[in-house]
């Protein structure tokens, strides 16, 4: 039998990455009611939104390379779209009825 190479776990939806990214889930401090209702909502983002939030947040992408990636004629373009999809983001967030049961 073949040794099987061991791969490092990839995460495959928001959610399992803002698990990862927010670290320990028995440390105190992390509202992971708060990260599964944010990673509810990206994964309701147009794909073009949620793949421009992917890379800049997640993947840590510069304006300049998503610019890059992207297509776009400049960074002000990147920033633009990046800040469009935040804008997307924080309208779903503010229709989420948990979050308005719990804030609004």
């Amino acid at each position: 039998m073949a040794d099987l190479e061991r791969t490092p776990f990839q995460p495959q939806s928001f959610v399992e990455q803002l698990m990862m990214v927010a670290g320990d889930p028995t440390e105190s401090g992390h509202n992971w009611e708060h990260i599964e209702i944010v990673a509810n909502a990206i994964e309701q983002l147009h794909p073009k939104s949620k793949f421009i939030i992917e890379l800049r947040f997640f993947q840590k992408f510069s304006y300049s390379k998503i610019t890059k990636l992207m297509g776009y004629s400049s960074k002000s373009v990147a920033w633009y779209n990046v800040n469009k999809a935040l804008e997307e983001l924080r309208c779903l967030l503010l229709t989420d009825e948990e979050i308005n049961d719990k804030y609004g």
